[in-house]
């Protein structure tokens, strides 16, 4: 059965109608502004990653690099010891002893 209403009450129906109406736009533009801004700061975010991912990688050569040569270094070193420790070897016969003159 349809209740009937008068013209006064019908406008301020339509106005709450309204402004409920220009609320859901106001709050939907706003969700729509905050995606917005969250989609470019991932963006910017990816962009700063794919970068830090590249140094890295960048760095982690320069480690394998680093690291052979120390490796070839440290066995260079090893020689090299084992060279004087002969040199003194064969050098130890005839030097005099310490203190004792010629």
């Amino acid at each position: 059965m349809p209740t009937y209403v008068t013209r006064e009450e019908f406008e301020a129906r339509m106005r709450v109608l309204e402004g409920e109406v220009a609320g859901e736009k106001a709050v939907t533009r706003h969700v729509l502004e905050q995606a917005h801004r969250n989609s470019d700061d991932l963006t910017a975010i990816r962009s700063e990653l794919g970068t830090v991912k590249s140094r890295l990688d960048h760095l982690a050569s320069d480690v394998v690099l680093v690291k052979s040569e120390l490796a070839s270094h440290t066995a260079l070193l090893n020689v090299l010891v084992q060279d004087v420790r002969e040199i003194r070897a064969a050098l130890a016969p005839r030097d005099p002893p310490a203190g004792t003159a010629p």
